[in-house]
């Protein structure tokens, strides 16, 4: 505890203990002993050197994480580096209960409202977020429920092709699919496209429901190993369709998110599976970023 309290000292010394970076970090250290021995070193160097640049927030929170804590450009790392950081930046905590995911999370929040951004925040068990509507009077609570999503619907100026692959990579991981599975996925989905005339420009989507359908019309010969496969794929579609229902996913095109993207939303998922939420969200999220790298192309 002395130590700690040592490190609380060099924090005020260092004229750095109002800096939500190093207060996310401070909250941190107080379980992980390698965050608050970096910490000190950063104190130490700040008091030697007042003058000195800033320390980067982003890569102070990623270099402290040692797991908890994540936060990065995009949920794809090949367009880390033609994304603009300040735009793409997301968090993801996970953890036990109790080591500061959601302190680090509204202090993160809070100061990318400071520099004028929006926000999307995503909660599968909990409620913790309706409380920064006291803060954000603008905010958005959004059950899921009133959600209106075409999965498949590809973003704008994305090629349809592109996004298939993204869309079944992303199903087969999240779902526990097996590898060889991921292919299967693709082609289920490109075979769909192709029945919806998606790739000569029309503008009429299949949905998640639709593959469904069109995967179980597809039934393999029993006792195959493409059979097992296509019962998993089967399996794994029947449970995200049960669980978001029709509401969420029967549409033919989706919800305009260029309405959403300049808002502050909090996503709510409460009575939902997990890795359905999880699939949803990472989903709804790609179509931003993609979208947006569609039209910066």
């Amino acid at each position: 505890m002395k130590n700690f309290e040592d490190l609380e000292d060099l924090l005020k010394r260092a004229r750095v203990h109002h800096d939500p970076a190093f207060q996310s970090a401070y909250e941190i250290a107080q379980f992980r002993p390698r965050v608050a021995k970096e910490l000190r070193k950063m104190a130490l160097s700040y008091i030697e050197d007042p003058d000195q640049e800033p320390f980067p927030f982003e890569y102070l929170i990623n270099e402290l994480s040692d797991g908890i804590i994540f936060v990065g450009n995009t949920w794809d790392e090949k367009f880390a580096i033609n994304a603009i950081r300040r735009e793409l930046i997301h968090f993801n905590g996970n953890g036990a209960s109790n080591i500061g995911k959601s302190t680090v999370g509204r202090l993160l929040a809070n100061e990318i409202r400071k520099q004028g951004d929006t926000i999307w925040i995503f909660e599968v068990l909990k409620r913790e977020s309706r409380g920064l509507l006291r803060l954000w009077p603008d905010l958005i609570v959004l059950p899921i429920q009133k959600l209106r999503i075409n999965l498949l619907e590809p973003p704008e100026n994305f090629p349809p092709k592109q996004w298939a692959e993204i869309f079944s990579r992303d199903f087969s991981v999240i779902t526990g699919l097996m590898g060889t599975s991921e292919g299967d996925v693709f082609r289920y989905v490109d075979g769909l496209y192709e029945i919806f005339d998606v790739y000569n420009g029309s503008q009429t989507y299949p949905c998640i429901l639709d593959l469904r359908d069109y995967v179980l019309f597809k039934e393999p010969k029993r006792g195959t190993l493409e059979y097992q496969r296509w019962e998993r794929i089967c399996n794994r579609l029947d449970k995200q369709c049960r669980s978001l229902g029709d509401t969420v996913l029967n549409c033919s095109r989706g919800m305009p998110l260029q309405q959403l993207e300049n808002r502050c939303i909090v996503f709510e998922a409460q009575g939902i599976l997990p890795d359905v939420a999880q699939l949803l969200f990472t989903v709804l999220t790609k179509k931003v970023i993609y979208r947006r790298y569609g039209q910066s192309g």
